[in-house]
This record gives C-alpha cells, sequence and structure tokens, in this order.
C-alpha cells in the first residue's frame, strides 16, 4: 500500500517515484514461477489518473484555526478524546478533500500548542477551488491553503495562516488504492497457493476469505 511513498514539504510537492518498487519486484519475481502466485501487473503497473493518492499531515503550531475546526465537529480539540471519529468529507470541494483529527496529542514528541490534521484529496485530476491546481502539484502550503478555505478561514488571513502558523507535509502515495482496483479470482494469491508447503501470502494483496481491505 505504501510502496514508493514520497513526501514534500511546505514548499514543495510530493514529487512522483517512478520505480515499480521492492514490494512490486518482488512479488513480480514469485508469480513469475507460478501462475498461483497471482498477478501483480493487475495492481502495480494500472493506476487511475484521477484516484486518491496524495495525503498530508498539517501541524498548526497556535491557536488561530482551533474555533474554525470547532464550530464544524462540535468539540475541543484538546479534550484528550477522539476529536473527528473518523474522516470529514468536505464534499464542495472540487478534490473532495477530507481531514480527520485523532485524540491530541496525536505523537508523545508533540508540543503543547500542537495540533495534528490529517488530510487527504479523493480526486487527483481536478483543481482545487481555492488553489487552482491539481492536488498532486501542490506544496504543503497550498494543501494547508485550500483546506483553510473550506473550514471557513476569512481568504485575507489564509496565505499568512498556511506559511507562519502550519507545517504541512504532503504525502504521495501512488498505490495507496490499487487493491481496489477491478480483479478476476487468480489475480490476488490465495493465503496458501495450491501445491504449496512452505509459502503463504499476507495483507490486502492476498485473497483471504472473508475478509475486507482497508478501513472498510
Amino acid at each position: 500500500m505504501t510502496e514508493s511513498s514520497t513526501y514534500g514539504d511546505n514548499n514543495t510537492s510530493a514529487p512522483v517515484n517512478k520505480d515499480i518498487g521492492g514490494s512490486c519486484k518482488l512479488w513480480k519475481r514469485l508469480a513469475q514461477q507460478d501462475v498461483s502466485f497471482g498477478k501483480p501487473e493487475k495492481f502495480c503497473e494500472n493506476i487511475p489518473k484521477g484516484n486518491w493518492v496524495i495525503s498530508g499531515t498539517i501541524t498548526l503550531t497556535d491557536d488561530k484555526v482551533l474555533p474554525y475546526i470547532e464550530k464544524i465537529i462540535k468539540k475541543n480539540l484538546k479534550s484528550g478524546t477522539m476529536v473527528t471519529s473518523g474522516p470529514v468529507t468536505i464534499k464542495d470541494c472540487h478534490w473532495l478533500y477530507g481531514f480527520s483529527i485523532s485524540r491530541q496529542p496525536h505523537f508523545k514528541a508533540q508540543k503543547e500548542n500542537e495540533v495534528i490534521v490529517w488530510v487527504y484529496g479523493l480526486f487527483s485530476d481536478k483543481r482545487g477551488n481555492y488553489v487552482k491546481k491539481k492536488i498532486t502539484d501542490c506544496s504543503g502550503i497550498e494543501l494547508c491553503e485550500e483546506w483553510l478555505y473550506h473550514i471557513g478561514i476569512p481568504e485575507s488571513e489564509i496565505p499568512s495562516i498556511a506559511q507562519n502558523s502550519a507545517i504541512t507535509i504532503p504525502c504521495r502515495m501512488p498505490y495507496i488504492t490499487s487493491y481496489f482496483m477491478p480483479r478476476a479470482l487468480g489475480d490476488r494469491p490465495l493465503v496458501v497457493p495450491n501445491g504449496s508447503v512452505n509459502l503463504a501470502f499476507i495483507g490486502n494483496f492476498a485473497e483471504t476469505e472473508k475478509d475486507t481491505v482497508f478501513t472498510t
């Protein structure tokens, strides 16, 4: 799922990694030896252009934005309990942007004045409403600006907050939804392939009976 992931920063977008990565290479080498080991090309070489590949973390370094978030979620962000209890979808955003905030502090080393927000965009082929770019081309500041716009920050304040009150790290994960691709029986190997006595597969790319993938 996270093979070939890359990271940007406040000023740069997460770059494209053109290498299919070690996990896919390993699966390909296995599949060349026996058809029962699945068809990795169905997942490793068939990534839709409009799917979800970009997410990011926004670390808010002061309290300027908190009242706007709390107005939406109706909860104190620093209560020490789960904040959004799952993703909040911004249905009017062209990226189909969403955000999620876990219990704060999210990390042990997190500073007391910081709040960490996870954001993601499900449409990678459309330009944003505030940032007139595809999410795949956006720096961390631009990811933050689009989010601030949709949670109601006055437009005159957006650039300053995104630059001075937040640290945003974009992450590009080319295979994060590849296990949702259309597939047939045999495209994923069985947990224990036919005839195998000392090899088994685990994870989202194995045909696991009565199981679903990801957060379903």
